[in-house]
């Protein structure tokens, strides 16, 4: 075949400029491994993130993600053994790893008995019970080598052959007061005396100290010291002795426990998972007597699959600006290599090489450059997830606890789509030329094509619009957050999410063809140049302006994604900050008296509460770091005269302490902080209302309001307030929730008859021990409840794996953008020096001085470097002024995080601090 004949040629051409091979080669690496990388890593975070959810949960705390447990109940129609139990595990090892298409790790066994009465023996029961604890016999398949120490018989040596030998865990034995050598008797839960087996405890066993911790990594899936709490254990040949017989099905109970190797999960194949344990659940239910698949994967996957989904997507839609720019880059390079090849390739056309040749020639080359580039593609996927594991932010990484990343979790589709765009590049590429004759080939380079400037211009005009509609939908819209994980949710719209893309992409676009429309009037203007090489160098950039649309427009879009990534980054930190301020409302929040049901219990308060201590605000800022305290009193409230109107949260606060400790931003209301205390100073009854809440009741300044509220479950307090003032947003207030009444603490305390439970706010220096100033409140003789720890609660946020994943992604793909820029710069630079060759000895041989060319050249790339770093900045900031404040990058998704206003965006551009 004639494609196995021209690979000597493909080799031949590639190895004629090792050079420009290997910086293809190296670029299709790249791209590989950007587009692998970011599956990889969301899905170590999906499985890091559910193994979390997994511990959560009390019964399956310690378990790796894909175990599963079976049980079965044996009935004397279906009876099962020891050996049917090992019969039964090797059919189920082999089931489950064929559905699933997983190995199994490790599997565990355990038969049972049923419960059974412990009872002393008759010669040493007097002056003990005849009950003593109920208790089970359990033999556990292949136990002995993970017993750890055992004091007595070694398991399996008999203290007494005619009797039920068996081992006590050291916890129970010790609750059980029983030692080795100790004799009991097991009976029927409601048998006498003297009718049951007779027992032996020949050893106690104690498990290493490190299984506990290593449970679902380890023999053991429960912590042995709770899972053998109530256990006798027995050895097989005991069991089936004393035990099976007695027992109709031969054991009351029998367990199957199975660890799949999630280390090869791919949490892209999750359905063929689900489905593999559906098939396993139903074959239990068929074959084993009572079988049921108890405890299995199953949700946790499907969670998993959409937390990976939803990442991916949130990665990818950041990381798309980077990867246009890399397959632009290697669309350069292609364009290049084919331009080197270029006058070849028309004199093979000449001599009778058809296109489809051509074609597969080019074909040919793309797919060995990509099966070179494959092996470290992979390798820079898995290093890439891994380091995004280690980022603390934008630019900043450190120690972190790794997470686990293999070749399993690669998406093949994304990577198999990549290469083929790696091929089409090259494809297109070539067929601008195969066409060509030498003859023809000479005349194209002479006469630029019209057609395709009116296709380049309507295109960058279509773009644009589509950029611009996008940017209204969003404006619509509100916010740039997925509507749900789901990625079939109708509002989750595809522009909505790539619209800061699309404009991060298309705005340099129509920089760039504005570049080359400025360069016709600079030519005019530097025929006035005094000097040679400015005039030929305006001369040269009216004229072949078009080489330099790709590098101007590449240098234009990483200089501006560098400044909205910037952007994003330090948006996303203000915004953390801010939201957990909001929510916490100072940095240590504690509440005094009441219950510890929170808000609504403040009228249930128990016994040790009901005398509540009351200390001035100087004993707390005595606390080594405390800056300042102030006392908060929040209760519940109705507003007088509108029984269907939902209630309102009623806060009383100290006016003049409480603008030291509180975190109040200045859009929160048309007055400062400062502004609305005074209000409150002039009117002891006055109150301040949320605009919305006023407009709703119709209310203005000086109009009066009454609050019903109940501060303790024997007061009843009527409170005539008048309206004061107004704001939008304070403290812990969210729309969902109550509106805020704000009002004077003293007045409160002024129409109580008793010390009324209150919360104490909190302002600590930066890098404060929380922890032991809490400590040192509590020496007060202070109790507390409800403590909010808002230095914690940052330090938690921070480290989420989700938000430091997306911001180590935007340092990678920021410094990835950078490289590519200053390698497309030198490579374009070498192309036109390399074309000009002949250009250049004409002027010498016209007599025009080597220096006066090096200044024109300098002069050429001077002009596009600096309109592209104006036009990058240019870009960049705008798209941050239109994009940043919709993204919502701070804390949990149940905080609000309030619109960034206009004034607040150029706080974050400050690019000194990241470029």
């Amino acid at each position: 075949m004639w494609f196995l004949a021209a690979i000597p040629l493909v080799l031949k051409r590639l190895k004629s400029r090792p050079g420009l091979t290997l910086l293809l080669t190296l670029t299709t690496a790249l791209i590989l491994g950007f587009t692998a990388g970011i599956p990889v890593f969301a899905s170590a975070v999906s499985q890091r993130v559910t193994q979390r959810e997994v511990d959560k949960r009390q019964l399956t705390k310690g378990w790796p993600i894909f175990s599963v447990r079976i049980s079965a109940a044996p009935t004397a129609a279906v009876p099962l053994g020891l050996r049917e139990a090992v019969a039964t595990r090797d059919w189920l090892r082999g089931f489950i790893a064929g559905a699933v298409r997983l190995p199994v790790r490790s599997a565990y066994v355990e038969v049972q008995s049923p419960m059974y009465r412990l009872a002393p023996i008759a010669e040493a029961g007097e002056g003990l019970p005849e009950y003593l604890a109920g208790v089970r016999v359990v033999h556990v398949l292949d136990i002995e080598p993970h017993m750890g120490g055992v004091r007595g018989a070694a398991f399996g040596q008999l203290a007494d052959p005619a009797q039920l030998n068996v081992w006590l865990e050291a916890t129970f034995a010790s609750r059980l007061g029983a030692d080795v050598g100790d004799r009991f008797e097991l009976g029927d839960l409601y048998s006498a005396a003297g009718q049951g087996i007779p027992v032996i405890v020949a050893g106690i066993w104690q498990a290493p100290p490190a299984a506990s911790s290593a449970v679902g990594e380890s023999f053991w899936y429960r912590p042995p010291e709770t899972h053998f709490d109530g256990v006798f254990l027995a050895t097989a040949d005991q069991y089936n002795a004393f035990i099976a017989p007695k027992v109709v099905g031969q054991s009351m109970q029998e367990f199957w426990y199975f660890v799949l190797d999630d280390g090869q999960m791919n949490l892209d194949r999750v359905e063929r998972y689900v489905a593999g344990l559906d098939e396993v659940k139903y074959e239990v239910g068929r074959r084993l007597p009572g079988g049921v698949m108890d405890l299995d994967p199953r949700e946790d996957l499907l969670r998993a699959q959409r937390r990976k989904t939803s990442l991916t997507l949130t990665m990818y839609s950041f990381s798309l600006p980077v990867l246009l720019i890399m397959v632009s880059f290697l669309a350069s390079l292609s364009a290049t290599q084919t331009n080197f090849q270029q006058a070849e390739m028309a004199i093979m056309v000449s001599r009778g090489a058809t296109r489809l040749q051509m074609l597969g020639i080019a074909a040919l080359e793309s797919l060995l450059i990509a099966l070179l580039a494959l092996p470290a593609g992979l390798g820079l996927a898995l290093l890439l997830a891994y380091l995004l594991g280690f980022s603390h932010g934008f630019l900043s990484f450190g120690a972190a606890d790794p997470l686990y990343v293999s070749l399993y979790q690669i998406d093949w589709r994304p990577l198999a789509a990549m290469i083929a765009v790696s091929v089409v590049i090259r494809l297109f590429a070539t067929f601008r030329v195969s066409r060509h004759s030498i003859i023809a080939h000479a005349q194209k380079r002479t006469r630029p094509s019209l057609l395709m400037t009116g296709a380049r211009l309507g295109l960058t005009a279509g773009l644009a619009f589509v950029a611009y509609y996008a940017y209204q939908q969003l404006s619509l819209r509100g916010d740039l957050t997925l509507a749900s994980l789901s990625i079939t949710d109708p509002r989750n719209d595809p522009l909505l999410l790539l619209a800061p893309t699309l404009f991060i992409f298309i705005a340099p676009l129509v920089a760039t063809e504005l570049f080359l429309l400025l360069v016709h009037p600079i030519d005019r203007l530097g025929r006035l140049w005094p000097g040679v090489a400015g005039y030929l160098a305006s001369t040269n950039l009216a004229r072949a302006g078009s080489q330099y649309r790709a590098p101007t427009y590449r240098l234009i879009l990483c200089l501006a994604l560098g400044a909205f990534y910037a952007s994003v980054a330090k948006s996303a930190d203000l915004w953390l900050v801010d939201a957990l301020q909001h929510r916490h409302g100072a940095d240590l929040t504690f509440r005094v008296g009441g219950a510890d049901t929170g808000l609504t219990g403040f009228g249930v308060a128990d016994k040790a509460d009901k005398e509540i201590p009351l200390l001035p605000n100087d004993s707390y800022r005595e606390i080594p770091g405390v800056i300042a305290a102030t006392r908060v009193a929040e209760f519940e409230a109705s507003v007088n005269g509108r029984p269907g109107m939902p209630p309102v949260r009623y806060i009383a606060l100290e006016r003049i302490a409480f603008p030291q400790v509180a975190y109040f931003r200045r859009d929160y209301a048309a007055e400062s902080l400062g502004a609305l205390m005074n209000r409150l100073a002039a009117e002891d009854a006055g109150v301040l209302l949320p605009a919305p809440l006023a407009a709703e009741l119709g209310l203005g300044i000086g109009d009066p309001l009454s609050l019903n509220i109940a501060p303790t479950r024997d007061m009843r307090l009527r409170l005539d307030l008048r309206v004061a003032g107004f704001f939008e947003h304070f403290p812990t207030m969210y729309p969902d929730d109550a509106f805020v009444v704000v009002g004077n603490l003293d007045y409160l305390d002024l129409n109580a008859w008793d010390v009324l439970p209150y919360q104490m706010w909190l302002r600590v220096t930066p890098g404060a021990d929380t922890a032991e100033v809490l400590d040192d409140v509590r020496r007060m003789g202070v109790r507390l409840h409800d403590e909010q720890d808002l230095p914690r609660a940052l330090a938690g946020e921070s480290r989420n794996l989700e938000r430091t994943g997306i911001f180590g992604l935007l340092s990678i793909c920021f410094l990835a953008g950078a490289v590519l820029s200053v390698a497309d710069l030198l490579v374009h630079s070498t192309f036109m020096l390399r074309e000009r060759t002949i250009v250049h000895a004409v002027l010498g041989a016209l007599g025009v001085p080597r220096g006066k060319i090096l200044n024109m050249v300098v002069l050429e790339e001077l002009a596009s470097v600096v309109y592209g770093l104006a036009m990058g900045i240019v870009c960049g900031i705008a798209g941050a002024i239109l994009y940043v404040p919709f993204y919502r990058l701070g804390a949990a998704g149940s905080l609000l995080l309030l619109q960034m206003t206009r004034s607040r965006i150029f706080e974050v551009l400050r690019l000194g601090q990241h470029l």
